[in-house]
């Protein structure tokens, strides 16, 4: 039986399809006390986009971005530019190297820094929009009673 994470736990979503980078990636993450979850190609990651599990970014193995069809490449563009997003490639030595992000942080440090600091958002597969509610507002007791102009 495994304990559950701690509820202020960072989540992190792997976009990986290596096994040998997954392991690698996900040693260095649990060591640090971070929870991962794993999509290997767009039906995984349209798995995860059931709007109830928050991440606080995303971490993608350069090849994985490279071999994305255009559909997988427009949902990779689309997390980079809404979560904390850090590009990672697999050394010979074994060891993990951050390649780039949009935020200038390259190093797993650095990314999981700003992670801390960004409020967890669940994926959706809809597109956020904006919407506009009219509302009329007073400290009065005799508002109701006053008429409407706009």
């Amino acid at each position: 039986m495994t304990a559950a994470p701690p509820p202020d736990a960072l989540r992190i979503l792997l976009l990986i399809r290596d096994r040998k980078t997954e392991n690698l990636c996900r040693d260095e993450l649990t060591a640090r006390g971070v929870v991962c979850c794993r999509a290997e190609d767009l039906r995984g990651l349209v798995a995860v986009m059931d709007g109830k599990t928050a991440f606080h970014g995303a971490i993608a193995d350069i090849r994985f971005s490279m071999k994305a069809d255009a559909e997988l490449k427009q949902q990779l563009r689309r997390l980079e530019n809404i979560y904390p997003f850090l590009r990672v490639k697999p050394d010979a030595d074994g060891t993990l190297h951050g390649i780039s992000s949009l935020s200038g942080s390259v190093s797993l440090d650095e990314f999981l820094g700003q992670c801390r600091t960004f409020p967890a958002r669940p994926l959706r597969e809809e597109e956020r929009r904006e919407e506009y509610v009219s509302a009329w507002l007073s400290a009065t007791p005799d508002f109701a009673e006053a008429e409407a102009s706009v």
